[in-house]
């Protein structure tokens, strides 16, 4: 039986080498907590295995709480509401909707709302449109305030 020559064009391997002399960034004071040794005889000693997460269970009251679509349409909404603004008052709040209601709180930023339509400047005169049904003819509204 013939025995196959190695070829001629084939190299010897060369070894691989890993620098493990940077210092180790694993947190070791877990060591004990993670060893499958340690859990394993609490486990055979008590019948339980250990409580890895201390936090307990909330039970809430979520009744009211919007289903995914709901929630998505509500920020669609208040999205575009935000986008109808005049351009002028977006930038006055660097174009963030979550400053526009301390903007609108501060008294200071009052005129500036009234001057471009946001806040009406009529505060006392309060305009109700009801969208008709089938069954109601179209009426407006209006009620003064003293």
């Amino acid at each position: 039986m013939e025995t196959k020559k190695p070829v001629a064009n084939c190299q010897a391997r060369k070894p691989v080498l890993i620098n493990c002399s940077e210092p180790k960034i694993t947190d070791q004071s877990y060591k004990k907590q993670c060893d499958i040794n340690r859990i394993v005889a609490l486990y055979k000693k008590t019948g339980m295995l250990p409580s890895f997460q201390q936090k307990h269970g909330q039970y809430l009251d979520t009744s009211e709480t919007p289903t995914l679509m709901e929630a998505f349409e509500r920020t669609q909404h208040a999205l575009e509401a935000f986008q109808d603004l005049p351009a002028i008052v977006r930038k006055a709040i660097d174009n963030d909707p979550l400053k526009l209601a301390e903007f609108v709180s501060d008294s200071k930023n009052k005129e500036f709302l009234q001057k471009h339509g946001v806040l009406d400047t009529n505060p006392g005169v309060k305009t109700v449109e009801k969208t008709p049904t089938i069954d109601e003819p179209a009426t407006v509204e209006k009620t003064i305030e003293s």
